[in-house]
């Protein structure tokens, strides 16, 4: 994964790469995880998985990543409107018990604006 990545640095595209806490892999190696930040690479968390819409061990990777820093975007994981309740709505409940309302705002809003944007990975 490091290498595919790189060369898709290499080659001018930015990556967000999603839901990272529900690779194991990933998600539990932290200098991995540093390395591909330092590439420009960011990482999306669903908002399901703070509310346990994926299984304990997605939630617990997700509120591990927040609270290291990992996480430049929160959001949904949507494919049908039934998921909106389960993915969005009970997410942002378990986002705000974790976040300030500035950092909440930050992961769901500023941040996905600034890549929609088209931002240096810095901005994101």
């Amino acid at each position: 994964l490091p290498e595919l990545l790189f060369a898709l640095h290499r080659r001018g595209f930015r990556v967000l790469l999603a839901h990272v806490e529900r690779f194991p892999y990933l998600e539990g190696d932290r200098a991995l995880l540093e390395r591909l930040h330092q590439m420009g690479v960011r990482f999306q968390v669903n908002l399901g998985s703070l509310s346990g819409a994926h299984g304990r061990m997605q939630q617990k990777g997700a509120e591990r990543l927040l609270k290291t820093g990992a996480v430049s975007v929160l959001a949904g994981d949507c494919h049908r409107a039934a998921d909106v309740e389960r993915n969005v709505v009970a997410g942002l409940d378990a986002a705000r018990a974790l976040l300030d309302d500035d950092a909440l705002h930050r992961l769901c809003v500023a941040a996905p604006s600034a890549i929609l944007d088209d931002a240096i990975a810095e901005r994101v």
